[in-house]
């Protein structure tokens, strides 16, 4: 026994996380020097008080909540995250785990805590978060947080009496491309960052400034008396714009047009009102540099083009006049090649080749996406069954198929992937469905029976576009997901901060943890290549190992051996599957 005791005397004074037995009235029994360090107290400190001394008071609830639970016998060990609050004032953040000791008549002797120190992983949950719905350049609110702001700004607009008035300005920079193209990038970046700071000094304290990408920003302005006041918020803007800014030793030079859709128009749904604004400031666009257009009804016939465009775009749909590229996918080990990504081109019998970005949002507004995605999802699936015949050692190459919010809520989803993996004899695993988070949460009981349908086929399923929307990953333990791509932003951002290092390490931490494979996409850099194999990241893609290429010049990357190399662990994991061994 008194060995016994000594062996546990020394494991609990030595551990490297904190230790601590504590009455059950809460009095500190025994604590460990882990513990002290971390709440910065000596052991004399601690032993004349209890553990709610140091405990955040929001957090008091819950943790009695639990000790109360543990103490009359109703589980025999609880977990929890909360807060201490160190000697110097600033919180700390844990993870609890504590447990009782009884003696033989079953009564309490003592409770057991052991304190991890939460707070560098709380803080790379922190900025996951806020990342999620900030624009990483510029710090402003992003797209979709400033499409969540104006959406509930209209709902408030809708439920006074009196009507209430909001506005939003569509800026566009005027010649941003011609900084970027002659002083550079960095030149460029440093340009919207400074037009953040002057366009913040335009508003009010509660008027909300975003960015939506590239070099457009958005104002929010609620409680305006009248219009008027939000034409002289854009006549600040273009008055503090065209003042210029040193960069680089370069006195640079810049306008904005302005964009003006009020709520007088009766708009209920945020996308409306953004998309009029838009018109409206290519209105101003059109009357030259550092002007302000209102939105109105003449603005719509100035949607010839677009009409066109829509109703080019239905014919090629009934013509098939789409185009199939292929991004490759990279083992980061040991370079060899896992599969592609099939990404849609339009080859327009005018324009010519159109990217997704020239087309791909106007499908989404008129429900073509659902086809088009078809399309490409046949196509690609094709091709790969094509090169799997061709090539002996292609057995288990993979390809990636984005799906579009519209067509995961499309009842018939499942059926069309069906009808395509019989159609074309690929094995199932061979497919990987790439969704946004966004397109996920939209409907939860839908995700999840759709997702747990493609799983049960041998389908698997990647979240595209990691950390850059839904901030709650409680969906990742509930959905068989087998693959996580971290946004190009978060790779963009590796040569900075240590911090920005810690988020791609908690979202490879997470994901194997999880027995997900992790792809970094949008590298465009060795040294992110580099940075990301010393991390720990599964795959690559981006500009650095491969555009996307058409299908001939992407079967010139394609094994010619023998053998056959077996699919990724993850997605047989995930799916339930047998995994096929290497030949």
């Amino acid at each position: 026994m008194q060995e016994s005791e000594a062996r546990f005397r020394s494991s609990f004074d030595h551990a490297a996380i904190g230790m601590a037995l504590v009455s059950p009235d809460g009095r500190w029994l025994q604590v460990n020097d882990s513990l002290c360090r971390l709440l910065g107290h000596t052991s004399e400190q601690m032993l004349c008080g209890n553990y709610r001394e140091v405990m955040h008071p929001d957090d008091l609830a819950l943790s009695q909540t639990n000790i109360n639970e543990l103490l009359v016998g109703g589980s025999l060990a609880r977990q929890m995250e909360l807060r201490y609050i160190h000697r110097a004032g600033h919180e700390v953040w844990v993870l609890l785990s504590a447990s009782t000791a009884r003696d033989t008549h079953n009564a309490v002797r003592h409770l057991i805590f052991q304190v991890q120190d939460a707070t560098l992983r709380k803080k790379a949950e922190a900025q996951l978060v806020y990342d999620a719905s900030h624009d990483s350049l510029t710090g402003l609110p992003n797209r979709p947080a400033f499409t969540a702001q104006l959406k509930a700004a209209l709902g408030r607009v809708e439920q006074q009496s009196g009507g209430g008035l909001l506005a939003v300005l569509f800026l566009d920079l005027d010649g941003f491309k011609t900084v970027n193209d002659s002083l550079g990038h960095g030149t460029g970046d440093e340009l919207l960052k400074g037009i953040a700071g002057r366009l913040l000094k335009c508003v009010r304290p509660g008027d909300t400034v975003a960015r939506l990408g590239g070099d457009e920003f958005t104002i929010l302005l609620e409680g305006i008396s009248n219009i008027q006041q939000a034409v002289e918020v854009a006549e600040r803007v273009k008055e503090k714009l065209t003042l210029p800014f040193l960069l680089a030793g370069h006195e640079v030079f810049t306008g904005t047009s302005v964009g003006i859709a009020s709520s007088l128009f009766g708009y209920t749904d945020p996308g409306d009102m953004l998309r009029d604004a838009d018109a409206a400031m290519y209105q101003a666009k059109a009357q030259g540099k550092s002007c302000h257009a209102m939105f109105d009804e003449q603005m719509h016939e100035d949607a010839t083009k677009r009409l066109c465009l829509e109703s080019d775009l239905r014919r090629a749909v009934e013509r098939n006049e789409f185009v199939v590229y292929y991004q490759p996918i990279r083992v980061l080990a040991t370079n060899e090649l896992r599969g592609f990504e099939a990404l849609v081109r339009w080859l327009h019998p005018v324009q010519g080749l159109l990217s997704p970005a020239q087309f791909v949002p106007l499908a989404e507004e008129n429900g073509l996406i659902v086809q088009i995605d078809n399309i490409v999802l046949a196509e690609a699936c094709r091709q790969l069954r094509e090169w799997q015949l061709q090539y002996a050692d292609c057995g288990g190459l993979t390809i990636n198929v984005n799906v579009s919010s519209k067509q995961f809520a499309h009842e018939g989803l499942v059926e069309v992937v069906k009808r395509v993996v019989k159609e074309t004899g690929i094995d199932p695993r061979s497919l990987q469905l790439e969704l946004t988070e966004s397109a996920m949460m939209k409907n939860l009981q839908n995700t999840a029976r759709v997702l747990n349908e493609l799983s049960l086929l041998g389908i698997s399923i990647s979240i595209d576009d990691f950390g850059t929307g839904y901030s709650n990953l409680s969906y990742l333990h509930e959905f068989p997901i087998s693959t996580l791509k971290i946004d190009r932003s978060f790779v963009n951002r590796l040569s900075g901060r240590e911090e920005e290092w810690e988020i791609v390490r908690t979202i490879l931490m997470l994901a194997h943890n999880l027995k997900m494979s992790v792809v970094a996409e949008g590298i465009e850099t060795s040294e992110q290549l580099w940075q990301l194999r010393n991390l720990g990241c599964d795959y690559a893609q981006g500009y650095h190992i491969s555009p996307p290429v058409k299908a001939d010049d992407a079967a010139k990357m394609l094994p010619t051996g023998d053998g056959q190399f077996a699919f990724p662990s993850s997605v047989t994991a995930r799916a339930g599957l047998r995994l096929v061994s290497a030949g």
